[in-house]
């Protein structure tokens, strides 16, 4: 920790990454700015909890609920930037859409998707498997393990 008061990185790493992998660069950058990091485990990530990675479309709540925690460890008036690489990006962005408090200043994305549906596509080609093929998969794998549709992006929260 910087020092009590500072502005707070809260930090979404990367499909089948870890903040520790991540931000190693990222953290230091933080330091050097005087600001706090607080390196978020995604849903099914790490020691997170859950067993299915939504692409952003569960975990975008949780952003919600890593922002309360923040507010309530650190104090509402604490300045917030959310930082994302790759699905940690897609994730703020879409967490964008929701209510953030007041004190989120800002959002860093490095390098998002646009959506699940788009990712999944392009690395299904990568693995020579048919987009449409991919998507159905993917689509049917989400909808029963998941309790989750890839497609839809306004949804209530699913814990």
């Amino acid at each position: 920790m910087c020092a009590d008061g500072a502005p707070l990185d809260i930090a979404f790493h990367g499909y089948r990454s870890s903040g520790l992998t991540d931000f190693c660069g990222g953290a230091q950058i933080s330091r050097e700015l005087g600001h706090n990091l607080l390196l978020v485990d995604q849903r099914a990530h790490g020691k997170s909890q859950g067993r299915t990675i939504t692409f952003g479309i569960k975990e975008r709540f949780d952003v919600l609920s890593w922002v309360e925690y923040a507010r309530q460890r650190f104090g509402p008036d604490t300045k917030i930037l959310l930082y994302g690489i790759s699905m940690g990006a897609s994730t703020v962005l879409m967490a964008s859409e929701l209510p953030l408090p007041e004190n989120v200043k800002g959002i860093v994305a490095d390098c998002p998707y646009s959506s699940p549906t788009k990712i999944i596509r392009s690395v299904g080609r990568k693995m020579r498997i048919p987009a449409s093929v991919a998507t159905v998969f993917s689509w049917v794998g989400a909808k029963v393990y998941g309790g989750f549709d890839i497609g839809k992006r306004k949804s209530k929260p699913i814990v």
